[in-house]
């Protein structure tokens, strides 16, 4: 776990990201480790996030989170705007002892109302209408909550709107979390989860839940044609969304949270690091698990990949997973100095495996080579299973780092791995 504060003013923003396990740490020295997406196949992937949300999960139970970020009966909506200096976080003190408590009743449209302000937001939207009031019964491990969902009209007709929903416990202890999204987004998140499997939700804790569909609903590629449904995607998505809960809030509960916390991984880690950049006093506490960087090589490997193993030849098939698992848990359980089946020093495992990298002409996969590339049970499914010389110049090619053109072709260093040169910009 890595830590990082800054200040705003007077309060404290506290950042947390989650990437490491079993008490191994390393102090992350750039944006780009923050990149804790592993190299797959990776065997110890699967088990690697499993410990990372547990160790989030850890944080949010346990008071420290708190501490750290503590320095840091509804009504009906009036129709003038809130004001935006009335949704900022401010140095209060500790929260009342007292949660607040609201009934079925309350959930109701004559209480939270059919609108929100356009001027209540700090991005720019053209309006915003509510649509859904429910009331959803508590369940065995969640409270009884008041759902509330709406719709951000954007200001470019041509963008989508930004659907989004909040959930607003029945007993509530003035805390908020906002929860990120994943992929591409194009859905609301889930808010009636909680920091990891065993640990109470969110709604459990006293908090209220707020998330969005980041400004696109599905899984089409139209949306990012439009400049401000790509804003909304990259930052804007997320203060609307927050903004648009604050008001809630104070139309349900008379008040505002004393503490806000941003939690997502994956994409939604990438939306907690850029909230801490852009709208550092909206939130008390950032926790951020295996944040997407560098999405360009994000979006690129996959076609890369796919255009590597056209060939047959190439194709690593299903069946040597478990070979290609074993080998790498070989040369890289023991980086972080403890075989533990988890491979915690990832940026080592991946020079082993770059064969641009160290030596000219290693052979990382030496071991699984198959003699005189032939395969001699292609359907072999152990760990025993070799690799042909085509599967593995894939592997080489897959764990070869993006080089983006930076200077002409004829200077460029040649490839190791045998691969199709990977540049952007690079002439025919």
């Amino acid at each position: 776990m890595h830590t990082t504060e800054t200040r705003s003013g007077s309060k404290q923003i506290v950042t947390i990201c989650c990437g490491a396990v079993k008490g191994k740490s390393r102090p992350y020295r750039s944006p780009s480790e923050l990149d804790c997406v592993l190299p797959h196949p990776h065997p110890g992937d699967i088990r690697m996030r499993s410990r990372l949300r547990g160790t989030c999960a850890a944080l949010l139970a346990s008071p420290l989170l708190l501490v750290l970020a503590a320095c840091g009966g509804g009504g009906t909506p009036a129709a003038a705007p809130e004001a935006s200096a009335s949704l900022a976080l401010e140095k209060r003190g500790p929260p009342p002892a007292t949660s607040k408590t609201v009934t079925a009743q309350e959930c109701d449209r004559s209480v939270l109302g059919d609108t929100i302000s356009p001027e209540s937001i700090g991005e720019p939207v053209s309006g915003i209408t509510l649509n859904d009031w429910t009331w959803v019964a508590a369940t065995a491990n969640t409270p009884a909550y008041c759902r509330v969902g709406g719709s951000m009209t954007p200001i470019d007709p041509a963008a989508p709107p930004i659907n989004f929903r909040v959930a607003l416990p029945s007993t509530w202890n003035y805390r908020y979390v906002q929860v990120g999204g994943g992929g591409m987004n194009g859905s609301i998140p889930g808010l009636t989860g909680g920091p990891g499997a065993g640990t109470p939700t969110y709604l459990a804790r006293g908090w209220a839940v707020a998330g969005s569909d980041s400004g696109h609903s599905g899984f089409g590629a139209e949306w990012a044609l439009n400049d401000e449904a790509m804003k909304n995607l990259g930052y804007m998505q997320m203060k609307k969304t927050r903004d648009a809960a604050w008001v809630l809030m104070k139309r349900l509960y008379g008040g505002k949270p004393y503490f806000a916390y941003w939690v997502g991984g994956s994409q939604g880690g990438r939306e907690g690091l850029t909230v801490m950049k852009k709208y550092p006093s909206d939130f008390n506490g950032i926790v951020v698990t295996v944040p997407i960087v560098n999405f360009s090589s994000l979006m690129l490997a996959p076609e890369w990949l796919r255009i590597q193993e056209k060939p047959l030849a190439n194709w690593v098939t299903p069946a040597k997973r478990t070979a290609i698992v074993t080998e790498m848990m070989r040369q890289c359980d023991g980086l972080d100095g403890l075989q533990d089946g988890i491979i915690n020093n990832y940026p080592a495992c991946r020079a082993i495996f770059d064969v641009n990298q160290g030596a000219a002409g290693r052979d990382p996969w030496a071991a699984k080579r198959c003699p005189g590339n032939v395969d001699p049970d292609p359907a072999d499914t152990s760990a025993n299973a070799c690799l042909t010389d085509g599967q593995i110049s894939t592997l080489h090619f897959k764990h070869t780092r993006y080089q983006f053109a930076t200077r002409s072709p004829s200077t460029r260093a040649p490839s190791a791995c045998g691969c199709p040169a990977r540049t952007r910009g690079a002439s025919a």
